[in-house]
């Protein structure tokens, strides 16, 4: 989930839990960690990641469990992959983070940054909350559109902590894990516009789901405001979030109001033009020209005003 191929946002969103060599028991199977004192390798300080499940909040037996871990600084997609539940001590850079096992998926990805140094007596131990989880692939017989740089999904089960996966296109047919619900799929082109943008569908749990980049019906859009500075619980109140189209307002057809992100789609709207409101996140709607072939990327930034001490 590389910064500069950030999937409906140019954002990382941070959700591992770190424990502290002293941390008191906060989840269930905590006794299944290593000691962090073993966590040397070659000197150097280690990093265990375990999964846990996020209903029960309880630590799962890491068989068959993987860490993934992608480069910041490279605009090629590169993983390094690591089993759950060893020490491991991964090349120096700041990386993306997931877990995927056998029928589950962290429900985020977590920024992890390692910078080598002399080990000083305690290892990291990491938690990953994950959920259920399925696979996307795309139809037998579908084609990739021609300018498609990214394969990009974004799951629609949580509206605060969002999960994104982004992917070379050719990884569309061979299958991406996502966590079970609600998902919008797409290819995107190098600039991060959509070129094909699905409806929501369902994923379920333990079970491929195929489908097919069909092209737009006619004038959709999506809209992605990246929030910088603190973060606020969301949905904010007072918000709202329309498009004017064709002489009439219309809720977006999918809207989340995420931890770093506001993210909102309409598909089918009328007319050759589209005026788009998101308040609080920007004060003068925003002209929008449409077009019938493919969906219209609309990206804007949010800075909150300084907190009033």
């Amino acid at each position: 989930m590389n910064l500069s191929k950030s999937i409906f946002a140019l954002l990382v969103i941070v959700f591992a839990i770190v424990l502290r060599a002293d941390e008191p028991p906060a989840f269930k199977g905590l006794e299944k960690l290593p000691d962090p004192a073993t966590g040397e390798i070659d000197g150097q300080p280690a990093i265990v990641v375990w999964p846990v499940d996020k209903e029960s909040i309880t630590l799962l037996d890491p068989k068959d469990c993987r860490v993934i871990l992608e480069r910041h600084d490279t605009a090629e997609f590169r993983y390094l992959t690591y089993p759950c539940g060893q020490w491991f001590v991964p090349d120096i850079a700041r990386y993306d983070m997931w877990v995927e096992g056998p029928g589950y998926v962290s429900d985020t990805a977590s920024v992890y940054a390692f910078g080598g140094g002399k080990f000083q007596g305690n290892g990291a131990r990491s938690l990953h909350t994950v959920v259920p989880a399925g696979t996307v692939r795309l139809k037998a017989g579908a084609a990739v559109p021609p300018g498609a740089e990214t394969f990009r999904l974004l799951s629609l089960r949580d509206q605060w902590v969002t999960f994104q996966r982004v992917v070379a296109p050719g990884e569309a047919a061979k299958g991406v894990r996502a966590p079970a619900g609600r998902l919008v799929a797409g290819f995107f082109d190098k600039a991060g516009h959509a070129l094909t943008l699905t409806r929501p569908f369902e994923v379920k749990a333990g079970a491929i789901t195929d489908f097919s980049p069909a092209p737009a019906n006619g004038n959709d859009l999506l809209m992605v405001v990246a929030k910088h500075g603190p973060s606020e619980k969301a949905p904010r109140p007072g918000l709202k979030v329309s498009a004017h189209s064709g002489g009439k307002d219309r809720a977006p057809d999918v809207l989340l109001d995420g931890r770093d992100q506001l993210i909102a789609v309409w598909y089918g709207l009328t007319g050759a033009r589209a005026t788009v409101t998101a308040s609080p996140y920007f004060v003068q709607p925003q002209a929008v020209a449409l077009r019938s072939h493919a969906p219209v990327t609309l990206r804007r930034t949010y800075d909150p005003p300084p907190i009033k001490k």
